[in-house]
């Protein structure tokens, strides 16, 4: 009897699954997993995946010397999967043309329509960046996706996913990521899946009643770059008489959500399970993190801005842009740029150097906008 190591699983992301039950097409001749709609992901260690019950449980109290004093329990509803991994931010640049390795999940966090389609995540062409934008996302629902978890001698299969959240971090020591977590209707356990060599950027997938190829693992085989979040950088533009004030940063992180609810059945006598899933409001929040400095521009200059128009101003607003991986023009690197960010009085953390942490809130030109924020990705050295 095998053990399964995690650190030998591999992660595929498919779209090729049916159109109404968003689970994975089979052993299908004529709609086989391509490298144009299955993609090998790299993840970091930590990912997670479950499905679990909802439990009823009955009780009896009575009087008298010899009261009932047994219980059932019954398994009333099953929940939808929970799935939890984290990728690196990876721009990359093949001849030409501008993407990321992450591109498939920027899109099925912000589009119901495969990529390629001209959705949530956009390709650029040199000297033009690759973007993330919510043109698309008002939907009800998203893109039908499933992931493949292959291990040793066993396969898992989550079927039917959708994107949830995705948060950026900006850990000062670290490298940019991105953490994204989703739900599914179900876990399939399959055979061993074998994957061929590669070969011109695709391998072959047989086994765990699966067929086709995928997309090789990087998916952009030339010139794909790690992000340092020791050089981001990030400014602020506010005021009746806009100012600039530039950040250096000590960490934060952005949320994007889609706030996805599950409607579950409630008939007695049976174990529901989740029919369908709607998306909710979209929400784009986060924070950032520096030390408290004096001077014109800095950030006890925004604090003192942002406290005064906090006792008269309903929405103080302003225009925000972080640069992930630094703001040279000349290096690799992904901007987030927010046309309008509310912005909370900033809090004061009184540690050894005393610091201040921003918290915003990503806001459209209007309530029906989906202009809240775009990201870039520059791949050019």
């Amino acid at each position: 009897m095998a053990v399964n190591l995690i650190r030998n699983a591999r992660v595929f992301f498919s779209s090729n699954v049916n159109a109404t039950t968003g689970e994975l097409v089979e052993n299908a001749a004529t709609s086989a997993m391509t490298n144009t709609n299955t993609f090998e992901l790299q993840v970091l260690e930590g990912m997670t995946f479950s499905q679990d019950t909802n439990v009823e449980t009955v009780t009896v109290s009575e009087s008298g010397e010899t009261p009932a004093r047994g219980q059932q329990a019954f398994n009333t509803a099953l929940n939808p999967v929970s799935f939890s991994f984290s990728t690196y931010i990876k721009p990359a640049e093949s001849s030409t043309t501008r993407t990321a390795e992450e591109a498939p999940l920027w899109n099925a966090l912000t589009s119901s329509e495969a990529i390629g389609s001209a959705n949530g995540w956009s390709d650029g062409t040199d000297p033009n960046p690759a973007t993330v934008n919510f043109t698309a996302s008002d939907k009800n629902q998203l893109q039908k996706f499933a992931l493949i978890v292959a291990m040793d001698d066993q396969t898992f299969i989550i079927q039917n996913c959708a994107l949830n959240e995705a948060t950026i971090d900006f850990g000062l020591d670290g490298i940019a990521t991105v953490a994204w977590s989703g739900q599914a209707t179900s876990i399939k356990r399959a055979a061993a899946l074998t994957v061929g060599t590669p070969a011109a950027g695709s391998e072959s997938l047989s086994g765990a009643g699966l067929t086709g190829s995928h997309a090789a693992k990087p998916r952009i085989t030339t010139d794909c770059f790690y992000l340092a979040n020791k050089l981001s950088t990030a400014s602020i533009v506010y005021g009746t008489t806009p100012a600039t004030y530039s950040l250096a940063i000590t960490g934060g992180s952005i949320t994007i959500s889609n706030n996805i609810t599950y409607l579950t059945p409630a008939n007695i006598g049976v174990v529901n399970k989740p029919i369908t899933y709607f998306t909710g409001t979209r929400a784009i929040s986060g924070s950032l993190s520096a030390y408290l400095r004096t001077g014109a521009n800095s950030t006890g200059a925004l604090f003192d801005a942002l406290i005064t128009a906090s006792a008269s101003t309903a929405q103080p607003i302003g225009t925000l842009t972080i640069n992930i991986g630094g703001s040279s023009s000349t290096i690799p690197r992904v901007t987030l740029s927010a046309a309008q960010a509310m912005f909370s009085i900033p809090n004061i953390n009184t540690e050894q150097v005393v610091g201040t942490t921003i918290n915003f809130t990503c806001i459209g030109t209007n309530i029906d906008s989906q202009n809240e924020l775009t990201l870039s990705y520059y791949a050019n050295v």
